[in-house]
């Protein structure tokens, strides 16, 4: 669970309770007609009104999804893609089983984040008289026409350019990486009204998004930087929910902006007002392995999932902010530098939940955190005991 904290000398409390969330992914919503003709629309929305996701774009897509499926389902796979992409009405799918194209399409929607004028679709299915299905029909709607598609993509683009102008091309896989995290939370906001939230028009045009647009707009980046990640829907305790899988030094790491994003931890419970609202970056989700991010989310069916266990590019290992054993200077010096940097913040992972417990007694509630911060009047902090980390937030305004 994570809490939020505010500590003067004399402690004093403010408590968030986190985390919960209400996702967007796709729903499925099945209607039919007869057993003769059957037509099914199916959303891919968080709520009535808002759109599916994507962006179209010259950069091959990294398709992991794909690479999962047998021939069967890979052939409708690149039908359904076709359609797509030439916006096409209707095409006649090579399959005639339902569960192929439904398992099909949710590979495209992890495989492909740019398809944002795809607003839903449809099928039809076709029965002989023995209710045999004998031709299925994908048939997609669009929510603009060609021209403002057209349009809607040159403004993607260039707002993708601008945020990566800055990006670090010839730096290492978890540089790149690290560069999106930061880069797409620090300029998005999470907002579960905004337009558009499950497609890249929240996250490039309006700059307000939920996860499905988090999620989205990182792959498309980290494509872009040749750094293969797809989108992962599933579901948390409270909703639908999407997050990244992403390829560093060869080996498969999770990424999770949605919930790096302290706007979302606010919103969340209602805390906008909190006076830890100014948004921070939190780097739980930030390289992280299976088990971490398997306690609190539940991959959807159907798209076989790496088993993660590497650590050498999750972000604590990876900037010696990881503690295996208890040693109070090593830790204490390493909170000293960050206050003297005026870095704003620290956060320190703990090998187990006594040395984590260990350290939030001895720095905050004994106060000797101030044995190393020479002048701190003020310190906040967000206890996330789940994952063991220590997050501290400086009160430094010069």
């Amino acid at each position: 669970m994570r809490e939020v904290f505010t500590k003067k000398i004399y402690i004093f409390i403010l408590v968030i309770c986190v985390l919960s969330f209400l996702g967007g992914c796709s729903i499925w919503e099945k209607s039919g007609l007869s057993s003769d003709l059957q037509t099914v629309v199916t959303e891919n929305t968080e709520s009535d009104d808002a759109s599916e996701a994507g962006q179209e774009s010259d950069e091959q897509p990294y398709e992991y999804a794909y690479d999962q499926l047998d021939d069967e389902t890979r052939a409708v796979y690149r039908e359904i893609v076709s359609t797509i992409e030439s916006r096409a009405e209707k095409t006649e799918l090579s399959t005639k089983d339902l569960t192929v194209m439904e398992k099909a399409y949710q590979a495209v929607r992890y495989d492909h984040c740019e398809y944002f004028w795809l607003k839903k679709f449809s099928y039809v299915t076709y029965s002989n008289r023995k209710d045999e299905i004998t031709e299925i029909d994908f048939c997609p709607e669009y929510s603009v026409d060609e021209n403002e598609q057209k349009d809607l993509q040159t403004k993607i683009d260039a707002d993708a350019d601008r945020m990566l102008e800055d990006a670090p091309f010839d730096g290492s896989d978890f540089d790149k990486v690290l560069y999106v995290y930061n880069t797409l939370i620090n300029e998005v906001d999470y907002d579960k009204s905004a337009d558009n939230n499950q497609n890249l028009i929240s996250t490039f045009i309006t700059h307000r998004t939920v996860c499905q647009g988090y999620a989205y707009g990182a792959q498309y980046l980290l494509n872009r930087l040749g750094i293969p990640c797809t989108t992962i829907e599933g579901e948390t305790e409270d909703g639908n929910h999407s997050w990244n899988l992403v390829m560093m030094d060869g080996a498969y790491y999770y990424i999770d902006l949605t919930w790096g994003n302290s706007q979302f931890m606010y919103y969340m419970n209602d805390e906008e007002d909190s006076k830890l609202s100014e948004k921070f970056i939190d780097y739980t989700f930030m390289g992280a392995d299976s088990e971490t991010i398997l306690k609190t989310r539940t991959p959807s069916e159907g798209i076989p999932l790496p088993e993660c266990t590497a650590q050498d590019d999750n972000y604590y290992i990876h900037e010696d902010l990881f503690i295996p054993e208890w040693d109070a200077d090593l830790i204490g010096n390493k909170i000293k530098e960050a206050y003297d940097d005026k870095l704003g913040s620290i956060q320190i992972k703990f090998a187990n939940e006594e040395l984590y417990e260990q350290a939030m007694q001895y720095f905050l509630e004994d106060y000797h955190i101030m044995d190393y911060c020479f002048g701190m009047t003020k310190v906040q902090y967000v206890e996330n005991s789940d994952h063991n980390v220590m997050f501290l937030v400086f009160d430094q305004d010069d």
